[in-house]
Parts: C-alpha cells; sequence; structure tokens
C-alpha cells in the first residue's frame, strides 16, 4: 500500500509537472519573442525563476506531506485495528470458555440426555435444573443476555437475563429468530463455536435489546453423539462499546469503526439503526468485494460516501467469519493540513503580489529609461545629433546613457573636422585642376617640338638625307622618352635601346670617331 502511494504520488507529480512545461514552452516563447516589451520579460522571467518553482514545491510538498500522513494514518488504523481485535477476541474469549464450562459440564450433560426422554413427565424435573443451572451461569460475565439449552428433541431450556424471566422466550416472540435453524447450524458444524449476527430482540428490561449468539453443541462423549446445543445470548454493546467512534459537534460520524458478517450485514454499529442492514448502506456497492472478498488479512483502500472522500480500512476477525471494518473521513483527516496550505497559500498570494508589484515597479522604471534612451537613438538616427539623454538613475541604463551622450558628442566633433577636411579637399580640388591645365599648357613645348622635328624629318626625306631623317627620328624618340617616362619605372631593356639612340646621335657627330658595345646578360634585360 506504501509503494501504491508513492507510486500515485510520483505519478500525479510528474503528470502534473509534464503539463505544466509543454504550456510553459509555448508560453515562454511568445512571452521572450520581440513581441513584448522588456518589462513584460522581466515580469514573467520573475515569475518562472521564483513564483512558479515556489508554487510547484509548495504543490509537491502539501500532496507528500498528505500521501504520507495518510501512510501513518493507514499504519495507525491497521494497528488500532489489531488492538482492537485482540481485545475483542479476549472478550469473545470469555464467553467461549463459558460455553465450554456448560458443554463440559458432566451434570448439564445429564439433564439435557434426560430433556431428550419420551415421556413428558420426565422431563419437567430436568428442565427445571437446567434453568437453576443457566439462571446461576448467565450472571458469570456481564453482557449476557440469555442462554439456551435446547434438546435434540426441540426441547428448549430459556433464561433471560435481562427481564429475569424463563417463560418469555425471544425464540417465540421474535418470528425473524428461529432457533431450530440456529440449531441445526450449530449441529452441522465441527467442533468449533458458531458465531451468530446480532439480532434485535425488542425492548428487554427497558431499553431495545440488539443481540448476537454464541452456539457450542453438546457432545455425550462416550458415545461421541450430539444431544443439545447451548446457545448464549450476547449484548450487541459487549461489540459496540469495543469500537471507539468519533462523533463531531454535528453529529456526524468522521472516524468510526463497525462490524460485519461474512455477507456484509452490519452486526455491530453506534448507530444502532444500521444494525441489519447491509454494508452497502455505509459503503459504495463496488467497493463493497474489497471487503467481502477478504478472507484473512487486511486491506484499505478510499472510496466515496455521499460527497465526502473516505479511508476505508478493514480487517478479518480470526474465528468468527467477521470483520471489523475502520471509516475516517478524508476532510477530518486532513483538516489541519488543508487549513495550513490555506494560509500557505494566502500568505504565498500575498507575498505573489506584492513581489508582482515590486517588479512591476522596477520593470517600469527600467522600462522608462530604456525608451528614453531609445527615443533619443532615433532622433540620433533622424540626423539630429543635438539630442542628449537626461537620467536621474545611477544604473546601467544611465551609464548607457552617459554613454551615447559622449558618443554623440564625438560624432558632432567628427561631423565637424569632416566638414573641415571636405573643404580642405574641395581646395586641393580646385588646387590640382589649376595644376592639370597648367600641366596641359606645358605639354604644348614637347608638342611643337615634335612636330617641328617631324616636319624637318619629312623635309630631310623629300631632299634623300636619310642620314638626317635617321638622325632626326633617333633625337625625337630620345626626347619622347625623357619626357613621357621620365619619373616611370622602366625595364633595362628600355633603358638599352635609348641608350642605343643616344650612342648612335653621338656617332654621328663624331662621325664615326669611336665604337661602342653594350654587354648585359639576358636574363637582366
Amino acid at each position: 500500500m506504501i509503494i501504491q502511494i508513492e507510486f500515485a504520488l510520483h505519478a500525479k507529480i510528474i503528470k502534473g509537472l509534464k503539463f505544466l512545461i509543454s504550456n510553459l514552452k509555448n508560453w515562454l516563447r511568445d512571452i521572450l519573442s520581440n513581441k513584448y516589451s522588456i518589462g513584460t520579460k522581466l515580469i514573467v522571467s520573475f515569475l518562472c525563476i521564483s513564483l512558479i518553482p515556489i508554487m510547484v514545491m509548495q504543490i509537491v510538498n502539501f500532496y507528500y506531506v498528505r500521501a504520507v500522513t495518510e501512510k501513518k494514518i493507514e499504519e495507525l488504523t491497521d494497528a488500532n485495528l489489531k488492538q482492537t481485535i485482540g481485545t475483542l477476541q479476549a472478550e469473545l474469549k470469555a464467553y467461549e470458555d463459558l460455553a465450554f464450562q456448560i458443554i463440559t459440564d458432566d451434570a448439564i450433560i445429564d439433564l439435557v440426555k434426560k430433556l431428550n426422554n419420551q415421556d413428558i413427565s420426565a422431563r419437567v424435573a430436568p428442565l427445571s435444573n437446567l434453568i437453576s443451572k443457566i439462571n446461576t451461569l448467565s450472571y458469570s460475565k456481564k453482557g449476557i443476555t440469555s442462554i439456551t439449552i435446547m434438546a435434540e428433541n426441540g426441547e428448549i431450556a430459556y433464561y433471560d437475563k435481562k427481564l429475569d424471566d424463563y417463560s418469555r422466550s425471544i425464540w417465540s416472540e421474535h418470528s425473524d429468530l428461529n432457533v431450530k435453524s440456529i440449531y441445526e447450524q450449530i449441529i452441522r458444524a465441527p467442533w468449533k463455536t458458531v458465531w451468530g449476527g446480532t439480532k434485535y430482540v425488542g425492548n428487554r428490561g427497558g431499553e431495545n435489546g440488539f443481540m448476537f449468539t454464541l452456539g457450542r453443541k453438546i457432545i455425550d462423549l462416550p458415545v461421541n453423539k450430539p444431544v443439545g446445543a447451548v446457545i448464549i445470548g450476547i449484548d450487541e454493546s459487549v461489540l459496540s462499546n469495543i469500537c471507539n467512534n468519533a462523533v463531531n459537534n454535528e453529529g456526524t460520524y468522521k472516524n468510526f469503526s463497525f462490524m460485519i458478517d461474512n455477507e456484509g450485514t452490519i452486526i455491530s454499529f453506534s448507530d444502532k439503526s444500521h444494525i441489519g442492514s447491509g454494508i452497502e448502506r455505509i459503503i459504495n456497492r463496488e467497493d463493497i468485494n474489497k471487503v467481502l472478498g477478504l478472507t484473512s488479512g487486511s486491506t484499505s483502500f478510499t472510496s466515496s460516501l455521499g460527497r465526502n472522500k473516505m479511508l476505508i480500512n478493514s480487517m478479518d476477525i480470526p474465528n468468527t467469519g467477521w470483520k471489523l471494518v475502520n471509516v475516517i473521513s478524508r476532510d477530518y483527516l486532513f483538516k489541519e493540513i488543508s487549513v495550513f496550505q490555506n494560509v500557505i497559500i494566502v500568505i504565498g498570494i500575498i507575498l505573489s503580489i506584492f513581489a508582482i508589484l515590486s517588479v512591476t515597479i522596477v520593470s517600469k522604471g527600467i522600462s522608462r529609461s530604456v525608451r528614453r534612451v531609445v527615443k533619443a537613438m532615433k532622433e540620433a538616427e533622424s540626423g539630429e545629433l543635438s539630442v542628449k539623454v537626461n537620467l536621474n538613475t545611477r544604473d546601467e541604463i544611465t551609464i548607457i546613457g552617459s554613454s551615447f551622450n559622449r558618443m554623440i558628442a564625438k560624432i558632432r566633433d567628427l561631423m565637424d573636422e569632416l566638414r573641415r577636411q571636405m573643404e580642405l579637399v574641395q581646395e586641393a580640388t580646385t588646387k590640382e585642376k589649376e595644376a592639370e591645365i597648367q600641366a596641359l599648357e606645358a605639354q604644348i613645348n614637347p608638342h611643337f617640338l615634335y612636330n617641328t622635328l617631324d616636319t624637318i624629318n619629312w623635309m630631310a626625306i623629300e631632299k634623300e638625307e636619310y642620314d638626317i631623317s635617321n638622325m632626326l627620328k633617333q633625337l625625337a624618340t630620345i626626347l619622347r622618352y625623357s619626357i613621357d617616362r621620365s619619373n616611370s619605372v622602366v625595364t633595362v631593356r628600355e633603358e638599352v635601346e635609348w641608350l642605343k639612340k643616344y650612342l648612335f646621335i653621338q656617332q654621328s657627330r663624331f662621325s664615326n670617331s669611336f665604337d661602342y658595345s653594350i654587354e648585359i646578360e639576358e636574363t637582366m634585360m
């Protein structure tokens, strides 16, 4: 049962946590997205980090304490049932001993044998003696209401202790009390006590009486033959006094015990109107088999009784065919726990409201500062560089605002510097254009010289002065190379070609009065 309670508790907690996590996942995804403000995110984060775990722990703690308490109550109830049954067995044992004393009394056995005599007149004296004996024996034990000795032939010796009478027999006054059927049941039974369920026996000594019976057969040992039976009627109060019932101020049973026979008929209850009724008057029909199916040991389960949940424990009473059933209201059982839990919930709600208000105030302050910074950024984005963030707090948002103000100041300085640079660039551009014009003007003289040399060259060709024409070409080439390539990087091969043309002109000037040779490795060209 303990394992079942713990398993049910764990299953319930796990199921609840799975449901909570599955719903929180989508909810948090939406909340923490860009759809919500930072204030909302702070509040939700606070709820998830602090309040929700505390609430979950409170719920787990409540169910755990409830389950452990129920387990301990179940163990305590089992112990009480065992103790009650022990007390009951000790009480019933005294009546069994009385019955055993009667069935082993040789004088009583002889009187019962004489009571079986066919001669009616011969039965008078034995009957009178038996009544006298059972009269004395009925006072040997408190709780005895009557003693009946029935002979095999149906003759009855009866004494009613409540009425102090032997003539008014309950067997004749109540049609539902069939002494013959009880006698046959006792005779058919093995050598043991036969217990009979509680019956209403009417007004006995000024009060309504309920009686249960104990029966043993009387055997003539020499021949091992039943000669009769003894039936001891015992007041039902012997049973109900052993059952402890807790009744609240409204008269409602919150913790009570009762007894049933093997057919589910109530044989003992503090409320006598229940006696003789079926157990379905107390327990739901679908749960009856859990009690009646118990052949030995004990069982425990939870059932509904009207609108109330009841914890039901049942235990078999050995050698009687009866069962002792204890019913405890779960509301009664967990009343203090529920009250304490409600107090904790109220305190938790108050603290949660205070915490949420505090977080809301703090988050609004942070959001207000953030909105000021964001507004200033948007103005700066639109080109308004004179914007400034003014915050009165000393938190990180103020540091961001101050950094933003310094950044905007630097941007203004950079813009001013850029404006000055652009003015300088514009001035430099103007000078560059003037220099280009001067350069173009300077290019007019070389072009004039090239064209003049080219004209002289063609005049020399017309006059067939090919040496002069050749020198003019080499000179023009040297001039172009000197002017066009004066500031550029050239290869060794190009420089060698210029040198050859220069030497050609010099040879022509000095009438080929010298020779020259140029020695350069090909890889260096």
